[in-house]
């Protein structure tokens, strides 16, 4: 399967996977991608090694190894865009947001006067 066909996350992920899988395909050119998906705020990439002949017992592990270091580093970016973010939680749901995409997706509150409020970089 390819990135496009198991592709479930927002775009901003996309070029941390790409650089993934080039990573990847360098230890093993024939691994098999099964699943790429946001799963609690943070990127989950399954996938299966396949051993190449002649590959060192160790090259498995850093392909492993590789994939939970992407996994890890995704809750420092923004799943909508890219930019630096951190897990947000407060949401009804974990999601890896910036501050800019954070305040597009958080609920709105309204005031006693029945205004909407709204972050001052906003438009009003």
């Amino acid at each position: 399967m390819t990135i496009d066909h198991a592709y479930e996350c927002g775009e901003g992920w996309r070029p941390m996977v790409t650089k993934l899988d080039e990573k990847l395909r360098t230890l093993s050119p024939r691994y098999e991608i099964q699943q790429i998906k946001e799963k609690f705020g943070t990127l989950r990439f399954y996938a299966k090694y396949v051993a190449e002949d002649g590959a060192s017992p160790l090259t498995r592990e850093i392909f492993y190894d590789l994939i939970v270091a992407a996994e890890a580093n995704s809750s420092t970016v923004c799943e909508e865009c890219g930019r630096s973010a951190y897990l947000r939680k407060d949401l009804g749901w974990f999601k890896t947001l910036c501050a800019e995409c954070y305040v597009k997706r958080k609920p709105r509150k309204t005031t006693a006067s029945g205004a909407m409020d709204v972050a001052p970089w906003e438009d009003r």
